[in-house]
């Protein structure tokens, strides 16, 4: 992680001339998401392989300044989660840390073969620690159709989350929106049985990366639209 001045210039009381490297767990690490607190805490999200398995994880910083982990989150300043899924093959793709400082990861996981995914979203409390009030012991795995996956995460109405991604509906891929409860059951009253399905035109592969809730609550979804000669910006608006 780097940490520069409005100029560009590197803040040299953070960490080594601006810059700062953790290791997440045994095994190569990436970030997916990168949330600066009101207090100045830093927050930063992403997965570590092992080999063909992916851990889910957090690492919480001091303040933006002084670059060192915090000791009050999870264990020395991380949180590491192991997911069983489907096989070892798993994927963080998104995070997202709502008002309370509590955090959400999502991603999927596949079986070995490939010709099945499912969707993870992991929770952990303000504190680093997995929520085992969401899911089992923070984790939640959706199966809909044989394969699907999420990209990104947020948080909607009545603070329940929403993961957007894709999945197979039919012979092609769609954007796919869920919305889950607060205990991390998929909401029934969202949707279809929780879910939403979104085409564009004759593309046979479309992936929603990206998600906003609006102030009032509408949801938007960025991604791409594959007719197989073209990928095209793709956007859609949904209703809470």
């Amino acid at each position: 992680m780097s940490y520069r001045q409005p100029s560009g210039a590197a803040y040299t009381s953070f960490g080594s001339s601006g810059k700062v490297t953790t290791d997440l767990a045994i095994g190569n690490d990436l970030p997916v998401g990168l949330k600066v607190l009101a207090d100045g805490k830093v927050i930063l999200g992403g997965g570590a392989s092992i080999g063909a398995s992916t851990k889910f994880g957090v690492v919480r910083y001091q303040a933006t300044l002084a670059s060192t982990l915090d000791s009050s989150f999870g264990s020395s300043g991380k949180v590491v989660t192991s997911v069983t899924g489907l096989s070892s093959t798993n994927q963080v793709s998104g995070m997202f840390v709502d008002t309370t400082g509590e955090i959400f990861l999502a991603g999927f996981t596949s079986n070995n073969v490939g010709d099945n995914s499912d969707i993870l979203l992991v929770k952990y409390t303000a504190n680093g620690v997995a929520d085992f009030t969401f899911g089992t012991a923070g984790v939640v795995q959706t199966s809909v159709n044989s394969i699907e996956g999420g990209s990104a995460v947020a948080i909607g109405q009545s603070s329940r989350p929403l993961v957007v991604g894709y999945g197979k509906n039919g012979s092609v891929f769609d954007f796919m929106l869920l919305r889950y409860t607060t205990t991390g059951s998929v909401d029934p009253s969202f949707g279809t049985s929780g879910k939403v399905y979104t085409s564009f035109g004759n593309a046979t592969n479309n992936i929603g990366n990206r998600i906003v809730v609006q102030t009032d609550g509408k949801i938007l979804v960025a991604g791409t639209s594959d007719n197989g000669t073209t990928i095209k910006f793709a956007i859609a608006r949904y209703l809470q």
